[in-house]
């Protein structure tokens, strides 16, 4: 199966960002799908930590889905499974936390966009612009495979198809 990835390296970095909501521009989606796993590599622990996808342009972005990860040990890679965050081809991956430090550098990414306080769920916001910087924030998941998305006029349940959806999935199969 195909895999979704987002973000930079979760690695340890020369220097820090400080708590502020972060998107890191440095490779952006590559397909539409769900990320499933976060990692995450923190200078000084992390607290009341989100992350997710943002998609946007210049300075104008907006969270389009995220994940609550709590507390972050510094020190180490420290990654976070079983999510279902949704990604479309061209975001980018974005993190918020209300204390600590998270690894970063000032060269050797694309951009870093940055505001003070949580910006999940609040709509499109404009954000401060580094250039060059890089967070050690990154994701993988599974790519959305193109066609039948198991559902029929939003009906997902098979026991409640009838011959007029029937008549739908020849149609969309090509069969007729």
């Amino acid at each position: 199966m195909a895999v979704l990835d987002i973000g930079a390296p979760a690695i340890n970095r020369g220097n820090s960002y400080n708590p502020c909501t972060l998107i890191d521009t440095y490779n952006p989606a590559n397909d539409d799908g769900t990320i499933e796993s976060f990692e995450i590599w923190a200078f000084l622990s992390l607290s009341s930590c989100k992350a997710g996808t943002f998609s946007g342009s210049g300075l104008d972005y907006d969270d389009r889905d995220y994940a609550t990860l709590g507390s972050i040990t510094s020190g180490s890679k420290q990654t976070f499974s079983g999510l279902s965050i949704d990604a479309i081809t061209g975001d980018f991956v974005g993190t918020y936390f209300s204390a600590g430090a998270i690894e970063r550098e000032s060269t050797g990414g694309v951009a870093c966009y940055s505001k003070l306080g949580d910006q999940f769920g609040l709509g499109s916001q404009t954000y401060s612009k580094k250039t060059s910087y890089i967070i050690s924030l990154y994701a993988e998941g599974t790519i959305t495979p193109p066609g039948w998305t198991g559902k029929i006029d939003g009906i997902d349940d098979p026991a409640k198809i009838d011959n007029t959806d029937v008549a739908d999935i020849i149609k969309w199969d090509g069969i007729s």
